[in-house]
C-alpha cells in the first residue's frame, strides 16, 4: 500500500468499493444446512464482511467495531 492511501473494500451488498473507514464491519453467516441422516443442523461458518453506510442504513446492521477509547 501506498503512503496516504486507505484499503479499499466491497460492499456485499451493492458492490461499490469504499475506504475501510467508511464501512460498516459485520459477521454474516454462510449457509447452513440439516443433515436428515445423523440428524444433526450444521451451522454456517462466520465471515467478516463490510457493508457501506447507506447500505447498512437500510438493512439496520449495526458495527461491530469497538467505539470510544483504545487501550
Amino acid at each position: 500500500m501506498g503512503r496516504g492511501r486507505e484499503e479499499l473494500k466491497t460492499c456485499i451488498y451493492c458492490g461499490k468499493r469504499y475506504p475501510i473507514s467508511k464501512m460498516i464491519r459485520t459477521t454474516k453467516y454462510s449457509f447452513g444446512y440439516y443433515d436428515d441422516e445423523a440428524g444433526i443442523k450444521y451451522r454456517g461458518q462466520p465471515m467478516t464482511v463490510y457493508v457501506c453506510k447507506s447500505c447498512a442504513r437500510h438493512r439496520g446492521i449495526k458495527d461491530e467495531r469497538q467505539k470510544g477509547k483504545r487501550r
